[in-house]
């Protein structure tokens, strides 16, 4: 068995954030401070740090606020399906995206992405 990712938080951080379902190479991502390996990783790790249920996915990345209603019976919590993908108008960057197609952040700005979606998932602005 290999060794935990060191966090921050030291060994058991590493251990919690393992034990809530992240990948190894979720953990990873963040540890390292880097996006170079998988930027839905990261993200999926920082949003999880905040109390919501994150799930990779073959089509980018499933969030729900289990704290927050949905609109519907197919939805019956706030969720969204983020994906990463080039961006144009920014010289092709990677960047976030809605289900929706509206930009949210850079690949690279993992905490900027990260307050948009909890926000819009507690449901600023409804």
């Amino acid at each position: 068995m290999s060794a935990l990712p060191m966090t921050s938080g030291g060994p058991g951080a590493a251990i919690t954030a393992l034990r809530r379902g992240l990948t190894r190479k979720a953990v990873l991502a963040v540890e390292n401070r880097t996006i170079s390996g998988d930027p839905l990783a990261a993200l999926a790790a920082h949003l999880s740090a905040h109390r919501l249920t994150v799930e990779l996915t073959s089509r980018g990345l499933r969030v729900v606020n289990p704290d927050v209603p949905g609109c519907c019976a197919e939805a019956r919590h706030a969720s969204d399906l983020i994906t990463c993908r080039a961006r144009p108008e920014d010289f092709g960057d990677a960047w976030f995206w809605t289900s929706w197609g509206e930009p949210i952040a850079r690949a690279d700005r993992i905490t900027d992405a990260a307050v948009f979606i909890r926000g819009y998932l507690a449901g600023a602005g409804r």
